[in-house]
C-alpha cells in the first residue's frame, strides 16, 4: 500500500511540473510574443493591405517603422504621411501604432518624433527647396543626410529615399537637434522651429 501511494504521489508530481513548464510566461510560443521581423515580407505584407506608398522604413529586431504617403484619388501631390509601426505576432504580421503627419510644408521640411511603448522614432519629409527666413526667399537643397542629435550618445544619421526618412530610436532617448546636410551646409531644424515642436502632438 506504501508503495502504491508513492507511486501516486510521483504521477501527481510529475504532472504538476509538466504543466508549470507549459505555462512559462516567458515562453516563444505565448501569444503577444513578437518574433523576429523581416523588412521586405513587412512591407510587401504592408503593401498588401493598405493603398499607400511606401516613402521610407526603418527596422530592429521586432518592429519595423514604416512612413506611407497618403494621396486623394487622381492627385500626384501627398496630402499627409502615416507613419506606422508593425510587428510579427504569432507568425502574422499586423500594425500595431499608427501617427498621422503633415507632408511637406511650406517650409520646405516637416519633422516630427513621436514615442511609441518601448520605441522613439524620428520621421519627415523634406522638399527640393527651403525656406530662407532673413532673406524672405527659397533656396534649392539636395539633401543627403539627415543628422540627429541626442542629450545623451553619439549622433545618429538617416537617409533619404523618396525625399522621406525615419529612424527607430530607444524609448529614453531625447532629441536636442536636427540637422539637415546639404552638400558643405547644415541647416539646423532650431533655426526655423523649437525643439519642443519636434514632439508635438
Amino acid at each position: 500500500m506504501r508503495r502504491l501511494i508513492g507511486t501516486i504521489l510521483s504521477v501527481v508530481i510529475l504532472v504538476g511540473l509538466i504543466g508549470c513548464t507549459g505555462r512559462r510566461p516567458d515562453s516563444k510560443n505565448e501569444s503577444n510574443v513578437p518574433n523576429d521581423v523581416s523588412t521586405t515580407q513587412a512591407e510587401e505584407w504592408f503593401k498588401e493591405h493598405y493603398e499607400e506608398d511606401i516613402l521610407a522604413s526603418d527596422a530592429d529586431e521586432t518592429v519595423i517603422a514604416i512612413l506611407s504617403g497618403n494621396k486623394n484619388p487622381g492627385a500626384e501631390q501627398y496630402t499627409g504621411v502615416t507613419l506606422s509601426l508593425v510587428q510579427k505576432t504569432d507568425g502574422e504580421y499586423r500594425v500595431v501604432e499608427k501617427k498621422g503627419a503633415d507632408y511637406i510644408t511650406p517650409l520646405g521640411f516637416h519633422i516630427q518624433c513621436v514615442k511609441f511603448g518601448d520605441a522613439a522614432v524620428v520621421f519627415g519629409t523634406i522638399g527640393d527647396s527651403i525656406f530662407d527666413i532673413a532673406n524672405d526667399d527659397r533656396f534649392p537643397v539636395d539633401i543627403t543626410e539627415v543628422r540627429i542629435k541626442l542629450r545623451d550618445g553619439d549622433p545618429v544619421s538617416a537617409s533619404l529615399t523618396n525625399r522621406a526618412f525615419v529612424k527607430l530610436l530607444d524609448q529614453t532617448a531625447f532629441v536636442t537637434e536636427i540637422e539637415l546636410i546639404n552638400g558643405d551646409q547644415t541647416i539646423k531644424y532650431s533655426d526655423y522651429n523649437s525643439i519642443s515642436d519636434l514632439y508635438a502632438e
